[in-house]
């Protein structure tokens, strides 16, 4: 059986620093920002959205160790994307590790889209995904904060219009021509 196939373990959250997420998202329109994967929520968050605008949105929070601060970096896809209520897979890659290539690949039906960066990930030494620091327990600030994953929506006023389907995580940040083979 397919039990017998997949073990499922517990997501290991180290690895979301590099990935890919994939889903099936039907929508004609979409009214503010309708999530279909997040984790770290609401604190330290990495979200996979469709926009109101009917772009794709991968947002990360990152920590600058320049400022101390947070900064909210995200890439949106250049043009709408899913706006005609049919079946669409719709997938990201990222390498968001030190080492990596920041910027994320959207895929829309296993064709790669365009992209741009809203605001660039900081590149001081020490700079890092909240969400790691989250699960490190060195983000501060939030007290006994726990690690949230959400898949669709945290609330009423954050859900896809529309629906969604086999929201998968992998822990790999795939090639073109493995989003490929999803499709």
């Amino acid at each position: 059986g397919l039990g017998d196939v997949y073990k499922r373990q517990p997501l290991d959250y180290y690895l979301l620093e590099k990935g890919t997420i994939t889903a099936w998202v039907s929508a004609s329109r979409t009214t503010g920002t309708g999530y279909i994967f997040g984790a770290g929520i609401p604190h330290g968050t990495m979200d996979f959205a469709v926009r109101s605008d009917n772009t794709l949105r991968l947002t990360q929070q990152w920590y600058d160790a320049d400022g101390g601060g947070n900064v909210n970096a995200f890439w949106d896809t250049d043009a709408a994307v899913i706006t005609d209520g049919q079946w669409h897979h719709v997938a990201v890659t990222y390498d968001s590790t030190t080492t990596g290539s920041t910027e994320p690949v959207f895929f829309v039906d296993g064709v790669k889209k365009d992209s741009s960066a809203g605001t660039a990930v900081p590149t001081t030494a020490g700079s890092q995904l909240q969400l790691r620091r989250k699960v490190e327990g060195t983000k501060t600030g939030c007290g006994a904060c726990r690690v949230i994953t959400m898949i669709g929506g945290y609330n009423a006023n954050v859900a896809v219009s529309g629906a969604i389907d086999e929201v998968s995580i992998w822990q790999l940040s795939m090639s073109v021509d493995q989003i490929t083979e999803l499709y």
